[in-house]
């Protein structure tokens, strides 16, 4: 019997787990709203 996997702790996510956390450093080192750090990294 085979043993089952386990489940993918990035199933469904649209982003990379780096830039995730990217946007989650310049939204807190910088105090940028969420609509900045979202500009920023459509620039990238």
């Amino acid at each position: 019997m085979k043993t089952p996997t386990p489940p993918d702790p990035h199933y469904r996510h649209r982003f990379p787990a780096a830039m995730v956390g990217h946007a989650v450093w310049l939204y807190h080192v910088f105090s940028r709203s969420p609509g900045d750090v979202e500009l920023i990294l459509v620039s990238r």
